[in-house]
């Protein structure tokens, strides 16, 4: 199970970059309420 949580955060990582967002500076807690975002369905189509 945890193998699919890093891919989570990889995906995270990478959609970050491709927005012209340096993961470097994304801060951790605005990552995981992104990521908890689009999980919900708050964020999407």
């Amino acid at each position: 199970m945890q193998e699919a949580g890093s891919c989570g955060w990889l995906a995270t990582g990478v959609f970050l970059e491709l927005s012209d967002i340096s993961v470097s500076t994304a801060s951790n807690d605005s990552v995981y309420d992104l990521v908890i975002a689009i999980a919900a369905g708050d964020i999407g189509p």
